[in-house]
């Protein structure tokens, strides 16, 4: 060992003599606390190899939020004009001067020019390096990590450096500080003791089992129990949602899109069960397969259109850990759009699970930002966002997607990570891309999160370590990527015990709270500094620094709202549950832009896109909500209020006042 440490620090001074003198070396990113779960052992064997990726600066990438208010704000000239991908690829590719000098500090460091490759985007250099290489060139030590609980092995360093000057070129890269965190599905139905005590999605652990409540012959479509029964029958009644034609001829520029990370999968029996229980229009097709042409009367029902992305695909298993969040999200989207179409994204393998990210799915709607990581033999493992082809036993071989699909007009995501759990340069990166992609005209939605004001298991931060706890005190965990500012983040509600359809909602405490809070990376979009401003000043929250970034320069979440509670879903071959969350909330919402996008493709006008601005702009678009809290960490959590507020955001949707405003604007 003392051996290796030696052999680094020699190569590290004859590599300093081989640069520039005026070369200095600042550090680029540096991890400030351990990762939760993870145990630190041995340094890395020097002739490993290491998948190096750089994440090169985009051009025009400061004046991106610019672009986006220009044609997201209502009074703008430019209001609605979205651009071509071409226009979005042209003007963020990172400058000829970028690509220079990061290349210039690549070879000076030794590393062959035929090993550095671009990939297919312009925003990305890879090259495989041995960990000999790769700590000369960083200024850095690797270490091997492995997770307490899963023994899931993987490589990182805490913190690396670049030249000063290439510095301001560089978003981040891969692999150093960053660990692979699980993307969450938001829902759990244990009781506060089973989370803190159990396991879950996250780098933790394996996905917890959620508990989801049987529901004994509950009656079908029945406005008199929506407080105890969720159908779409009740939103609809909510949110003044309509019931289309079932033969309605439906506008083919318009999109819906569901995303899903493997293992989950809907079950199509259930979708069928569901369908027939709650559907007021069933949601039925005519078969072009052989056997049904033989009988053209006999209808099936329909399926989302399957897009997958990176292996992923539609496994038949009755499974309630597997099933619930695909079933929760399909069913309802499919149901509130009927007869649209809608589009399913499933993302990754069956093997890489514990890898697949928000970021695998973004490159195969956009080319442009994709890294092209091809895997290659000898490579250690993945690093932040899973590899493909999968380099491992039964994975999925085929070619990674970079670009192969399109983005539809909405999409809707009910999975989250801790924003504590990222670096915030990671974050930024990914976060752009959405204002890229709704530049595009696409509106992505988000749910809040289900713990409160706290993060993924109910759990917080020690204030003094930054280190998680056991839920029962610290610091408030913001929700990534609700913290974003260009994606929509959903908050939930629910109808009050016993309360009409037609009564105010309230923030959601059955079983879960409304995530919400103010983000510690991202600071405060102009569309939302005015309601902001008015919450601090009208409402202020009791608490210091210590429980959240209380600056008033940080952006706050959620935007809106929509019911998350005691949705009445189909699972185990048909089965009636309830499940509650955000991440029933949504896809309602998605559905209701998706049917306001269908209205104005209709009368010659584009999609909405993103669509904040507008909602900040205007809130009377929605219901507001001003009873309720979410408490975590210890505390009540914020308060529900008039106007914006960290629970419920501006409230739940208006679809009539929506669709009349957005038909004349």
């Amino acid at each position: 060992m003392y051996l290796s440490f030696l052999l680094v620090s020699i190569l590290w001074s004859l590599v300093t003599v081989a640069y520039p003198s005026d070369w200095k070396h600042v550090i680029h990113e540096r991890r400030q606390v351990k990762p939760e779960g993870w145990i630190r052992h041995s340094r890395m064997h020097l002739e490993r190899i290491l998948p190096m990726r750089i994440a090169l600066k985009q051009s025009e990438i400061h004046n991106l939020d610019s672009h986006l208010m220009r044609i997201s704000t209502p009074d703008s000239n430019d209001y609605g004009k979205h651009w071509s991908y071409e226009k979005i690829v042209d003007t963020f590719a990172p400058s000829q001067d970028t690509i220079r000098e990061v290349h210039e500090w690549l070879l000076a460091a030794g590393i062959a020019r035929g090993r550095i490759k671009k990939s297919r985007s312009p925003g990305w250099l890879h090259f495989n390096v041995t960990v000999e290489e790769a700590e000369i060139l960083l200024r850095t030590e690797y270490h091997l990590y492995e997770h307490e609980v899963t023994g899931q092995g993987h490589v990182a360093c805490d913190a690396y450096n670049v030249p000063r000057h290439v510095q301001s070129h560089i978003d981040f890269i891969t692999p150093t500080i960053h660990f692979d965190t699980k993307i969450v599905p938001r829902f759990d139905h244990r009781t506060r003791e089973r989370k803190r005590s159990g396991t879950g999605f996250g780098p933790w652990g394996k996905p917890w089992l959620p508990k989801a409540s049987p529901v004994a012959n509950p009656t079908l479509n029945n406005l008199q129990d929506c407080s105890n029964n969720v159908t779409p029958d009740c939103l609809r009644a909510l949110y003044g949602i309509p019931t289309l034609p079932p033969t309605m001829r439906t506008n083919p520029g318009n999109s819906f899109g569901v995303v899903e990370y493997t293992p989950q999968s809907y079950m199509g029996s259930d979708l069928d069960k569901f369908f027939s229980n709650y559907s007021k229009n069933p949601v039925e097709l005519y078969s072009s397969a052989p056997s049904v042409l033989e009988c053209p009367s006999t209808p099936v029902q329909k399926r989302p259109t399957l897009l997958s992305v990176d292996g992923g695909n539609i496994h038949n298993t009755p499974n309630l850990n597997q099933n619930t969040e695909s079933n929760l999200d399909l069913q309802y989207a499919m149901a509130l759009v009927n007869p649209l179409n809608v589009t399913l994204y499933q993302v990754g393998d069956l093997v890489q699970t514990e890898y697949t990210s928000f970021n695998n799915f973004l490159d195969s709607i956009d080319g442009s930002y994709c890294s092209d990581n091809d895997s290659t033999d000898n490579v250690t493992s993945p690093t932040v966002d899973a590899i493909y082809p999968d380099p491992l036993p039964g994975g999925y071989a085929g070619p990674r997607n970079c670009g192969g699909h399109a983005a539809t007009k909405v999409i809707s995501t009910s999975y989250s990570y801790n924003e504590h759990d990222l670096s915030p340069a990671y974050e930024t990166r990914q976060c752009n891309e959405y204002a890229k992609l709704g530049l595009l005209g696409t509106t992505f939605l988000y749910c809040s999160s289900d713990f409160g004001v706290a993060g993924s298991q109910g759990r917080c931060l020690d204030p003094s370590t930054s280190s998680y706890n056991d839920g029962l005190s610290g610091m408030f965990i913001p929700s990534f990527p609700s913290t974003c500012p260009y994606v929509l983040s959903i908050g939930a509600t629910q109808i009050k015990p016993n309360a009409s359809v037609t009564e105010p909602e309230i923030a959601c405490a059955t079983k879960i709270a409304s995530g919400g809070g103010f983000s510690n990376v991202f600071p405060m979009p102009s569309y939302q500094s005015q309601a902001l401003k008015s919450w601090f000043k009208n409402y202020p929250p009791p608490y210091e620094a210590g429980r959240f970034n209380n600056s008033q320069q940080m952006r706050g979440y959620p935007d809106v709202s929509a019911n998350g509670a005691k949705y009445v879903v189909a699972l185990l071959g048909g089965y009636n549950y309830h499940l509650y969350g955000t991440s029933a909330s949504a896809p309602t919402f998605g559905a209701v832009i998706t049917l306001i996008n269908e209205a104005r493709l209709n009368v010659g006008k584009g999609p909405v896109g993103f669509i904040n601005p507008t909602l900040y702009a205007h809130p009377y678009l929605l219901n507001d909500i001003t009873n309720g809290s979410n408490p975590g960490c210890g505390t009540a959590g914020f308060s529900s209020a008039p106007g914006w507020d960290p629970v419920t955001g501006l409230g739940t949707p208006n679809y009539p006042r929506m669709l009349q405003y957005f038909l004349t604007h």
